[in-house]
């Protein structure tokens, strides 16, 4: 009688066991979201005590208004692109990805000022 109890027990702990078991996801199938948050950059107003402007500036972006960040996973070479404004930083910007290891570029042209204002 004792060993039929313990048979009994064994098999409620295996079937528990068996039946909490979570499945395993391989990496490539879970997401994450990488976020470029937004800045704002305020300045005194022109004219006010402290203000380091005393006029208006003729400054033009040199940048152009849209720019791609590539995201290449090492594993699989798999690209994703994020398109952004490289003179607008105000909005946040996202891209979903999945987990891995991943290298990254973007190239943004500043025309005949690259030399010293690189991006």
């Amino acid at each position: 009688m004792k060993n039929l109890n313990n048979k009994i027990w064994m098999v409620i702990l295996l079937a528990t066991f068996y039946s909490c078991q979570q499945e395993d996801h391989p990496l490539s199938e879970l997401q994450g979201t990488i976020r470029f948050g937004g800045i704002s950059l305020e300045f005194a107003p022109m004219g006010a005590p402290g203000s380091r402007i005393t006029g208006n500036s003729p400054w033009t972006h040199v940048f152009p208004n849209l720019a791609d960040l590539v995201f290449i996973n090492k594993a699989t070479g798999q690209q994703y692109v994020l398109e952004y404004n490289p003179n607008d930083f105000s909005v946040p910007y996202s891209i979903s990805l999945p987990y891995g290891d991943y290298k990254y570029h973007s190239i943004v042209e500043g025309g005949i000022f690259s030399a010293f204002f690189t991006f």
